[in-house]
């Protein structure tokens, strides 16, 4: 049997539980007669829209100020990556290795939080969350583990050498994270206009 719903007919936060129900009239010697059986309840939710839209440009808004830190973060490793090129005092330079190596550290950290936070089910908000644990996996990995080969490395030429590694790394972070931070303000666009035809 067909089983049709209109939406329109429902408010948001109503719900719908239906099952199905089949039962036979066969009678078998002492076997009481006929037989039932029934599936798990399913449940239909109807929910507003215009909240589910208000709520996607909240998230978005809140990501891409996170992300916006995590890429603040990142500038500065660069620019201390750079000043460390000019260093001859090894202590001052392995201070600065440490720092670049946990801010480092922090930055995935943080990357890996905000991926982790993403719960909206939209597709394209999705590939945002897919995007940044790749970018996490990845490049910041590989930022991490080249900022420890900085830290390990015994002399300060040695260090010194490793830092041009480090440096296109952290370059290749900030391009993605830019490039993200173009994204969202038009997954945002979308989210309003979503909202504007609910309304």
């Amino acid at each position: 049997h067909p089983f049709h719903v209109e939406p329109k007919t429902y408010r948001p936060g109503q719900v719908i539980e239906y099952w199905v129900s089949v039962a036979d009239n066969r009678h078998l010697d002492g076997a009481p007669a006929g037989q039932t059986t029934r599936t798990p309840p399913y449940r239909i939710k109807f929910e507003d829209r215009k909240a589910i839209a208000e709520e996607k440009i909240k998230d978005i808004r809140t990501w891409e100020d996170r992300l916006r830190k995590v890429l603040e973060n990142e500038k500065a490793i660069r620019q201390t990556v750079t000043a460390m090129h000019q260093l001859e005092d090894a202590a001052q330079f392995g201070a600065l290795a440490d720092a670049a190596r946990s801010g480092q550290v922090e930055a995935r950290t943080d990357v890996l939080r905000i991926a982790g936070d993403i719960r909206q089910p939209d597709a394209n908000v999705r590939r945002i969350k897919d995007v940044l644990y790749a970018l996490a996996a990845n490049e910041m990995a590989d930022a991490v583990r080249c900022a420890e080969a900085v830290v390990r490395a015994e002399a300060l030429l040695a260090k010194k050498e490793a830092l041009p590694k480090l440096g296109h790394a952290v370059d290749k972070i900030i391009t993605a994270i830019e490039k993200l931070l173009d994204v969202l303000p038009r997954l945002e666009e979308q989210a309003r206009k979503e909202a504007e035809e609910e309304a």
